[in-house]
């Protein structure tokens, strides 16, 4: 049992050294071109403009097909077509 914990252990040291490795690379990447940090800095304004307009339109879509199940609803109560 010990051996195969050694053998994760030894694992997981070359991989956070891997990620380290990456992660320098790439931040130096980021800090020395300005191409990329207008790249990055577009991306992350799209997808937060993403998230914020889900948040809007979500619960304006869930209230606006409650209203028209109401209206269907009480149109088939009072013996209209539900059908239209």
């Amino acid at each position: 049992m010990q051996c195969c914990l050694r053998s994760r252990h030894s694992g997981d040291k070359n991989s956070k050294s891997l990620s380290r490795r990456i992660s320098f690379k790439l931040k130096q990447y980021m800090a020395t071109r300005v191409g990329a940090q207008a790249s990055l800095l577009c991306l992350v304004l799209l997808m937060t403009s993403m998230v914020l307009g889900d948040g809007v339109l979500t619960p304006a879509q869930s209230v606006l097909g409650a209203i028209y199940g109401l209206q269907v609803k009480t149109s088939v109560s009072q013996g209209e077509s539900a059908l239209k």
